[in-house]
Parts: structure tokens; sequence; C-alpha cells
């Protein structure tokens, strides 16, 4: 901080600070290079009927006729 209202005392000069190097990062050539890329899952079998929704709007998959009689249950007490 400097105060150029007072001449020839302490905070005349500007406080010292010493050069860093800065060092490149290791991933900053090759962008993307420290996460793998997303992919997104998706399912692509014949035995799923659905999906149901159970309490607080949880969606969950369905294989059976009876699941969906007991998830029905289950949300509605």
């Amino acid at each position: 901080m400097f105060n150029h209202s007072i001449k020839g005392g302490p905070m005349d000069k500007p406080p010292y600070v010493r050069p860093t190097k800065v060092y490149q990062s290791l991933g900053a050539a090759i962008a993307g290079a420290a996460t793998k890329p997303i992919t997104s899952m998706k399912y692509t079998g014949e035995a799923m009927l659905g999906t149901a929704t159970m309490h607080k709007s949880n969606g969950v998959p369905v294989f059976s006729k009876e699941s969906i009689v007991e998830i029905n249950t289950m949300r509605r007490g």
C-alpha cells in the first residue's frame, strides 16, 4: 500500500515482490487429459418392460408385472 502524502518515509517505495517461475501443468498440452470421456448409459436389452415411479419421483426399471403391482402398493401405502 502506498502512502504518497508522506515523502521519504518507509512507505515511499513499493514492497519487494520476488519473481516466481510459472510451471505449465502436465495436462495443459492435451485438453481433458486428466479425465476420461463421459459415455451415456443406455439399456439395450429386451427384458425391461418399462419404468415406474416410486416415492419422491424416483424412477426404477420394471422387469415383471409382479414388480409393477409391488411398486404400486408401496407408493400408495
